[in-house]
This record gives structure tokens, sequence and C-alpha cells, in this order.
């Protein structure tokens, strides 16, 4: 392949560009060059960006720009088993304004060629850390319009080793003064091939490169066309796009999603409906990890601003909503009713009320605590279940789950509520306990609290005990 038959005008480039939607499949062409690397291209002139020969060059007025100025972007490069990829498309976008004014080179001054040719300089030329030089094998460029009709490149690459993208990134950021962008979302040649070769939800059939240059370490590299699955060999078909992260929250949002078996649910109704793309997600993926990222999400604005107000301000601001017992009882007021029952059988209304605001006002210190006793059935659930509506409650997990770090969604909350409480050595040990709270002992009618004794340790007696409140049946 000769060097300067990879030269290209943007002149040119445009008038492919735009001549895209009358291309036909089959005009999809592969250039071979021999059984070796293509011409490195440091010797040859790219096109500038007006078309004119020479290398593209910065703009006298335009500030001298620093490898650390738009970096290279990819997937995640360090941590516990990434060892890099095969495959990775590599995309020179248009440029942003800071990217004009940094004087960085735009796609526009390349053609398919030279822009393949640049890249397998940087594969070459890279000092990647490693003994072994990852070998590219194959690459095939695509050129494909933005929705204005500048151009931008994407060229897909596969290596006969599994490497990292960064050297590559930074020499080409270094060297020829361009910043691409390692996807994230190919990982094989024949992903690759459906992403850029079949029009999607997002990518019409005007955005489909037809005529991509290719080319082979082996000889003549097959036309990637050739290489798609029958079901997307007819030029009508449209694939259905991944569900996003993005995607997923919004579905979250629109069906206000509050655990992980409603959004099961809502994925089992989709897929009897024929779209299989949540159902999809979900499987293949990690629900409670994605849901933790939109529960987060959907949470943040309203959490950072509940920390600017107290307990007893989120009190009022909830006392002045709607009451819920109409949607969920049937009845106005209700659970009013029903505690203001329990509390005067218990002869409480009035005190235990006292006694929850006032631990709601001081907040967190010794005497603070609440211990409601009683038997079963009792009402000492229904009493505290409202507060669980109001304030972002702690509860502690199912200990029949065994939970290795039970504390660990405990930050962030505002009350701490353990409901039918057992002691638990993962959470604080029985020495620890019976020092730091009251050992409780009970009769089912009558309770006695004692506080521990240290003697000879402290100059007085300890004694630290919680507001007690007894409940009978």
């Amino acid at each position: 392949m000769e060097a300067a038959a990879a030269a290209a005008s943007a002149e040119e480039t445009k008038d492919e560009l735009s001549g895209q939607p009358e291309m036909q499949a089959a005009g999809a062409r592969a250039v071979a060059a021999p059984p070796s690397l293509p011409p490195s291209g440091a010797d040859q002139e790219e096109p500038s960006a007006e078309g004119g020969e020479g290398a593209a060059v910065r703009s006298q007025d335009a500030p001298a720009s620093s490898a650390e100025d738009f970096p290279p972007t990819g997937p995640p490069q360090v941590g516990c088993g990434v060892k890099g990829q095969y495959v990775y498309p590599i995309t020179l976008s248009r440029l942003t304004e800071k990217g004009r004014a940094l004087g960085l080179t735009g796609p526009e001054a390349f053609s398919r060629e030279s822009y393949g040719q640049m890249i397998s300089e940087a594969y070459e030329k890279a000092q990647h850390g490693t003994k072994k030089t990852p070998s590219l094998e194959e690459y095939a460029v695509f050129m494909e319009p933005h929705e204005d009709g500048s151009p931008h490149l994407a060229a897909l690459v596969r290596s006969l080793d599994r490497h990292k993208w960064r050297p590559i990134g930074e020499r080409l950021r270094r060297e020829k003064n361009v910043s691409v962008d390692f996807g994230t979302n190919i990982k094989s040649w024949a992903d690759g091939v459906i992403y850029f070769c079949v029009a999607s939800e997002r990518k019409t059939v005007v955005g489909i490169d037809h005529k991509p240059h290719q080319w082979s370490r082996h000889g003549p590299a097959t036309p990637v066309r050739e290489l798609l699955p029958d079901k997307f060999r007819n030029p009508g078909v449209v694939r259905k796009n991944r569900l996003t992260q993005m995607q997923f929250l919004q579905i979250c949002r629109e069906h206000q999603v509050h655990d992980e078996t409603e959004i099961w649910a809502i994925a089992c109704v989709q897929e009897d409906a024929g779209d299989k793309g949540l159902m999809t997600f979900l499987m293949e993926g990690d629900p409670e990890k994605s849901l933790g990222k939109a529960f987060k999400a959907m949470g943040a604005k309203e959490i950072a601003r509940r920390k600017r107000m107290s307990r007893v301000a989120i009190l009022e601001e909830a006392a002045t909503t709607a009451c819920v017992c109409d949607t969920h009882f049937g009845q106005h007021a209700y659970m009013y009713h029903r505690m203001k029952e329990i509390l005067q059988k218990n002869n409480l209304d009035g005190p235990f009320q006292a006694a929850v605001f006032d631990a709601l006002r001081r907040g967190r210190a010794k005497d603070r605590n609440i211990f409601t006793v009683g038997p079963s059935d009792s009402g000492k659930s229904t009493l505290v279940k409202g507060l669980g509506l109001i304030f972002r409650v702690y509860k502690p997990p199912d200990p029949a789950g065994k939970p290795t770090f039970p504390l660990s969604t405990l930050p962030g909350k505002e009350l701490i509520l353990l409901n039918e409480f057992k002691w638990d050595d993962r959470i604080i040990s029985w020495e620890g306990f019976k020092e730091r709270t009251s050992c409780v002992s009970c009769d089912g009618r009558q309770v006695v609290l004692h506080g521990n004794r240290r003697e000879g340790t402290r100059r007085e007696k300890m004694r630290r005990e919680c507001v007690k409140i007894h409940m009978f049946s």
C-alpha cells in the first residue's frame, strides 16, 4: 500500500459522508497490505484540516497543550484481576471548544487509511512496560457522521495478546496530538463488527460506514460484513441496544422501585411483552449492586437536604404531609387511633411521646435510648413502625443469613431500630454489651435494669440505663 494513497482531503471526506445513504451493503471493501505491518506513517505527511498537503498543524494562536490536557480515556486499568483486553474500539470524535482552543488534531485531518496507520504505529512504538509488546493482528477503520454531518473515526483493533490501552493512548496524545477514547462497550471482534455494521436504536442506517478500511497481518482481510451473523445481514434490521446503567436508573425512577423483588417483577412483565432488555441486564449483571447505585442516585438530593435538618424538623415536616392511612388501611388516621389505644391501655399516653421526642431532640448520648419490653402482640412494633416511614432507619440483617458485616449499612442512618432485639456477638461482645448498656431481665410483666459495676477501677459506680417502657398485652 503506497503511503501517498493513504492521504485524503477534507473535501473528499465530506463528499464520502454525504453520499453514504445511497451506498449499498455490498459496497463494503477491504484494502489489504502484504503480510507485514502497514507503513508506520512516520515519514508521511498527513492532510491538513483545510484539505491541502502537509502535516496537520496547530493554529499559531492556539496555546501549546500538554499530555495532561484531554488525556485518553477507556476501561479501568487498575484493580484485582484487570489484565486488559484483546480488542478495543478506538474513537477520535469531533473536538470540543476546549479541544480546539488547545490545538488538538480532530478527525477531519485524517482519512481512514492514515488513521489506521497512526494506530498501528502507536501499537508498535508505545512503551508498554512489559517484556512482550502486543502484536496487532488486524484492524478496521470506520468513518461515521455526527448529527451535524461532521465526521468521527473509529478503529476496531485486535491484538494477539491481552494488553492495556493507556500506553497506546498516551503515545497518541503525546506524539500525534490527538485524544482518543478506548470504548468500554466492545470486548470481542464479533461484538465490534455488529456494533459498527448494523443499525441500532441510536445509530441509523445513514450512520453506517459501508466501506471501512481494513488491514490484516496475514494477508487480505475478510470484509467485516461477511462476518455478520445471518440475523443481522438483512439491510433493514435494527439491533436493540443493551440496557445501560442510566437506562436502568430511569426504569427505577419511572416505576418507583424500592427493592430487588420489584425490579425482577418489572423485568418479567417486560419479557412477557417481548422486551428482554431488562431481564438480560439483570441476568448478566449484578442486580444488587446496580440497585444500590440507583437508590443512591434517586435519594442523593433528598439525603443532602435532610442532612441540613434536625430530626425534630424532619418530624415536623412529616406532620404536614397527607395521612397514608386512607390508602393503606381504608380509614383516615387509622394508625393514630390504634397507637393511642395501645398507649392509653398501658397508661403511657404522653410519657411515651415525650420520651421519643426527647430522644429525637437531644440525639445520641447516654440515657437517650428507648427500650420497650413486653409480651408478644402487645403493640411494641406498632408504636415504632411510623418512625421507620419518616426517618432513614438502620435495621440489622437477618441473622439466618450470617452476614459478615452487619453494620455496613449503618452510616448515614438517622435512627437505629432493633425490633425483636437479641444480643449478637458479631456486633458487640457480651462483656462489651453489659458494660455499655444495661442488662435486662424480664418476667413478662416487670422490667428491672441492672447497671454494670466496676469496683476499684472508677471513682463512681456506673449505671447506664435506657428509658424503660413496659408494655402489657
